[in-house]
């Protein structure tokens, strides 16, 4: 099979997957790239095929768009409509990342393939290396397997994100159920059972933001909801108002001030704030500020909310701190109070697990038997690409989530040990919290261990591979924007030199991974799986990409830089910025970058 040679692919069209395209061609305009996705649409998340009903940003407007590229003008110019201090719909949100995909280029000269589904990649390890696509492409007359295409790339991002597999738990009795049972990625498509005619009641099984959203969308089309949120699991999760606080401060603005961000726990020190930090999460008056902001934003959230009002929407209150909260905290963009579908009995909430299911009926651990319509299944998503890594292996060797094994636990149990020493001597109020975890919390699997959460540590001298949005946070475009251009300047071999890891017998690269995705099982222990969460931690992460990139991390200047919240605008620019300061000429190549194929 003749395969087609390319410099770089990208697998994914969401926002990571596009700003990389699209700073790579910034960057190396003569070069052939591809943007692989099996979806018949870019846009990721807000791809068209998947905006079921009233689906929107947590983010107001003017706060999840990419630098240099504001959403009011795609709106004005499409004659779209989203008003100010409103959050985004994700129609809107669509256009927008279509628009941006033809207005930097990403769909001329057969760069966006779309349909096309990877089935696996496979390293080059002869010549200079790079990397082997296999992918199932979908054509007109296919009526079943679509045609095979091999492509052959020089350097690989994969951008799959964190919201690509859906993750459908295995139900007893499944096979005898005889009604609609599908994930919440599928909403559009049965969008039919929002029909009152033909649905009298569903059942919903999850406890975070797209439960609420399915629930909402059901209960206001008059259809009751039978909401069941697993009793052995980590109970509802948060959800906020979008102004918090006795202040009233827009929530995504607040985890984006650099205040509100020295209190949360954060294993690096990239903003120039280590003395404070040191004295917030080291000391015993620090300890106790951060305990007390966190009561407070935990006491308002639930007041403004109103979860102590009723005895239903008391089961709606989450179990763990709003310390634990975590980027699974959803913003209420609606434009009702959710909750009174609860107190009004259209919702009914249940806290208990699905014992099994059978015809037209799910039967619960409290010996409830629901009879239902269909099941909807909010329950997340597999955090491991859909993608097969070859050789068998090669998925643990790039740091992808995996059930670690027990000789490779012994093999990396002085790094693991040295890390978490370093964490619990950081940060004694998570290692006091991780201590009295029941025993329930396995430690046997293992999250995205990256370097930056972008490269595997194995492969960083290589330069072929980087994953983009392995991470979940507010502040997605910014991110995905400094991501891109991070990726840019390491296949180019333009970033700074590494750090010293603190323990100077282990490899810097492997030690900075390691003691990240440890971390992360200190800072929110009770996610089962666990993926880097940067809820409170964006700014600082950019001020660690900055420091890399040799940027400038403190763009605001004076008292606003500790007080007043990043938005988007700080970061226009930073592209030509980034040229400016490693006096990049258009089409260079560097030492790191390769030689380009023909």
């Amino acid at each position: 099979m003749e395969e087609e040679q390319l410099d770089l692919v990208v697998i994914g069209a969401g926002v990571c997957g596009l700003t990389a395209a699209s700073t790579h061609l910034t960057l190396h305009p003569a070069s052939h790239i591809a943007i692989i996705d099996a979806a018949p649409y870019v846009g990721g998340v807000w791809a068209r095929h998947r905006l079921y009903p009233g689906l929107r940003t947590n983010n107001l407007l003017g706060m999840y768009e990419l630098p240099d590229f504001p959403l009011k003008e795609v709106v004005a110019g499409q004659g779209l409509k989203v008003k100010e201090g409103e959050h985004v719909p994700g129609e809107i949100m669509g256009a927008y990342l279509e628009e941006y995909a033809e207005v930097r280029g990403l769909r001329e000269k057969g760069r966006c393939r779309l349909e096309w589904r990877v089935e696996w990649v496979r390293e080059i390890e002869s010549g200079i290396g790079g990397w082997r696509i296999g992918c199932n492409v979908k054509t007109k007359s296919d009526g079943g397997e679509g045609e095979k295409r091999v492509l052959r790339a020089s350097k690989l991002v994969v951008a799959t994100g964190l919201t690509s597999t859906p993750f459908v738990p295995r139900l007893k009795g499944s096979e005898s159920f005889d009604r609609s049972l599908f994930h919440t990625v599928d909403f559009k498509k049965n969008a039919a059972t929002l029909n009152p005619a033909k649905t009298k009641r569903i059942a919903l099984l999850g406890g975070g933001k797209s439960a609420w959203d399915v629930a909402h969308e059901y209960a206001s089309t008059g259809i009751p909801v039978d909401w069941i949120i697993r009793a052995s699991g980590a109970g509802p999760r948060w959800m906020a108002p979008a102004f918090v606080t006795p202040l009233k401060r827009q929530l995504e603005k607040l985890v984006s001030t650099r205040v509100a961000t020295w209190l949360s726990p954060c294993i690096f020190d990239s903003d120039g704030y280590a003395g404070i930090r040191w004295f917030l999460h080291q000391t015993w008056l620090g300890v106790m500020i951060v305990k007390v902001f966190f009561w407070i934003l935990g006491t308002d959230t639930v007041a403004l909310m109103g979860f102590d009002k009723h005895p239903e929407t008391k089961k709606l209150k989450p179990w763990h701190s709003a310390l634990f909260a975590g980027n699974e905290l959803g913003i209420k963009n609606y434009g009702e109070d959710p909750l009174e579908y609860v107190r009004n009995g259209i919702i009914k909430v249940h806290i208990a697990d699905i014992t099994h299911l059978s015809a037209g009926c799910v039967h619960l651990s409290t010996s409830e038997a629901l009879e239902t319509d269909a099941l909807i299944c909010a329950t997340g998503w597999s955090p491991i690409p859909a993608i097969k890594f070859l050789p068998e292996g090669l998925d643990v060797k790039l740091g992808l989530p995996h059930i670690a094994t027990k000789d490779e636990v012994e093999k990396d149990a002085s790094i693991i040990a040295s890390a978490d020493r370093e964490i619990e001597r950081r940060f004694p109020l998570l290692a006091a919290h991780h201590t009295t975890l029941p025993s329930s919390y396995s430690e046997k699997w293992e999250g995205y261990a990256l370097y930056r959460f972008i490269v595997p540590p194995s492969y960083y001298s290589k330069r072929t591979i980087a994953f983009a949005g392995a991470l979940l946070n507010l502040r997605t475009a910014v991110c995905a924007e400094l991501q891109a251009l991070w990726i840019a300047a390491y296949f180019s071999d333009r970033l700074n030199p590494i750090p010293s890891p603190s323990p100077p017998q282990f490899d810097a690269i492997r030690y900075n991974a390691v003691l990240y995705a440890r971390f992360e099982k200190y800072r929110f222990p009770e996610k089962e799986k666990a993926v880097p969460d940067l809820v409170l931690d964006a700014v600082p992460y950019f001020d660690l990409l900055e420091g890399d990139l040799g940027l400038q991390r403190w763009r605001k200047g004076g008292v606003g830089e500790w007080v007043a919240p990043y938005g988007v605008t700080e970061w226009n620019g930073v592209v030509e910025e980034w040229k400016k300061r490693v006096r990049w000429r258009e089409g260079e190549q560097s030492k790191g970058f390769g030689k380009l194929m023909n």
